[in-house]
């Protein structure tokens, strides 16, 4: 459960109140999916109030390994470069390396699972090329190529080849593109490989494997990523079958999309893809309301009583209920979220804005319905949002209960007039009219504003309507002071 206090607006609210003025502007709404051009996504914080930052903000330089060269091979803005970190022939006469997926093993060293091919056969080899296991007792590198994973099984042939920890210990090793997506385990990350068996997608006998990214999610299921992509997951184990879950999250009209990368922190998933021919990354991660089959219902009215609060739940998720009868309408509502649970590997989530309101039976009512197995499980994951009162609401004995289950508390206080600035100046700019407002004028609502976004949009609404009123192409100080004059001089008497 999550409790969120508003300091003077509900968190729904706030972002009402900021889409109000961006509506007036003809500002356009955001995507599910953050992506942007050079890797240039934004971090999951995108609130308007803070300043945005690049995804390659994130990224450190490699410390060198060795001395820097300039007789290698590489564009010549990069040159010299260090030829000791990763996996590299220096020599550049055997081989050609690829891929490349690092684990960290208990004693400290660091494993790389890759492809390479000979090379004499130039970038075209790669079809041919074999995976191989390189270790190194640095993350840096370098790496040194201990040979193949797998030497009696197809001659050691693998490409796109990719490397996990499986929830039960184990580490798999899984090759796709050149081969059908094929999966080796190992109890040890120095081998023996053995061949598991080849990943399928279900009711897709044909499908091809191709650039395939593969994690182990926390709640022991998988999910992989392929060129095309589109998000495959799997309740069944590693090797499926796997449920495709829509079309590709990819952006669209950019060419050339391919290996992808698929990981999960922060609370998101993130997936990395290139677009080889236009020499540029792309970052893209997956919020809340962009989840595969998340069931989210937000309820309108807490301060129904009883059987309202049941019509609503039973109106939110789709389960024709009967007030008059409690016991069957709780057991139909737990029924649904417990095979909720077990399809979308999620628990539904039920938002209550403006929870001060409820009522203490109604409230104890939702306890009783979000808990399973004596109390120990959770099948509801609930957010209540509410002003100052209900932080008081949940000191009362009624309450209690709740506020013992409360795993999470974000209190909003009010924002400095900087952050208000940052923001309006982001709804400007975002509308296509940065200098609507005055700089002064802009400073002037900010401080003016008591650290409420709601006030600061009602303010400038206010402006907007009398400078539309009269044709202004700029709105300054001096409108603000005709709008919101708090002594205005009494009309003289003719």
């Amino acid at each position: 459960m999550l409790i969120v206090i508003k300091s003077q607006f509900s968190l729904t609210k706030k972002l009402r109140a900021v889409c109000l003025f961006a509506a007036l502007l003809a500002l356009l709404t955001s995507p599910i999916l953050a992506q942007a051009p050079g890797a240039a996504a934004t971090t999951p914080d995108t609130s308007p109030a803070t300043q945005p930052r690049t995804f390659i903000n994130y990224f450190l330089s490699t410390p060198p390994q060795g001395e820097l060269v300039r007789e290698t091979w590489g564009a010549t803005n990069v040159l010299p470069r260090d030829i000791r970190n990763g996996l590299e022939d220096t020599t550049m006469k055997r081989y050609c390396y690829w891929d490349g997926q690092i684990i960290k093993a208990p004693d400290g060293k660091y494993h790389l699972f890759a492809s390479r091919w000979s090379q004499s056969r130039g970038h075209g080899g790669w079809f041919g090329s074999v995976a191989v296991h390189a270790v190194s007792d640095s993350l840096f590198g370098p790496y040194v190529d201990n040979g193949l994973c797998w030497p009696n099984d197809a001659g050691g042939r693998g490409h796109n080849v990719t490397a996990l920890t499986l929830p039960d210990g184990r580490y798999a090793v899984v090759i796709s593109e050149t081969r059908p997506c094929e999966v080796y385990v190992s109890k040890s990350l120095d081998g023996p490989w053995e061949h598991l068996g080849t990943i399928t997608v279900e009711g897709d006998p044909r499908w091809h494997a191709s650039n395939v990214s593969i994690m182990a999610r926390s709640d022991g299921n998988f999910e992989f990523v392929p060129r095309d992509g589109r998000i495959f997951f799997s309740d069944t184990g590693i090797l499926g079958p796997y449920k495709p879950q829509g079309d590709s999250v990819f952006p669209k009209g950019i060419p050339n999309l391919e290996d992808p990368c698929i990981w999960y922190s922060g609370g998101l998933y993130h997936i990395v893809v290139n677009s080889w021919s236009t020499r540029k990354a792309y970052h893209l991660s997956e919020h809340l309301t962009g989840l595969r089959d998340l069931c989210v219902g937000t309820l309108t009215r807490p301060q129904a009583k009883m059987a309202d609060f049941y019509r609503e739940l039973g109106h939110l998720f789709g389960v024709a209920l009967s007030p008059n009868n409690r016991w069957h309408s709780a057991k139909s509502l737990r029924e649904k979220w417990l095979a909720h649970i077990e399809a979308a590997a999620y628990r539904p989530v039920l938002i209550i804005d403006e929870a001060q309101e409820m009522n203490p039976l109604v409230v104890s009512e939702l306890r009783l319905l979000a808990s399973a197995d004596l109390d120990s499980r959770s099948i509801l994951t609930i957010i209540l949002a509410g002003d100052q009162r209900l932080a008081a609401r949940l000191e009362e004995p009624d309450w209690l209960p709740i506020a013992s289950r409360i795993r999470s508390r974000l209190r909003l206080e009010a924002l400095p007039p900087k952050a208000l600035q940052e923001c309006l100046n982001h709804l400007l700019k975002t509308a296509g009219n940065p200098k609507l407002l005055s700089t002064s004028l802009v400073q002037t609502l900010c401080e003016h504003a008591a650290g409420n976004l709601r006030l600061l949009m009602n303010m400038a609404n206010d402006l907007l309507a009398a400078a539309c009123q009269q044709e202004r192409d700029v709105i300054d100080e001096k409108l603000y002071f005709e709008v919101f004059a708090l002594d205005p001089k009494p009309a003289k008497k003719s």
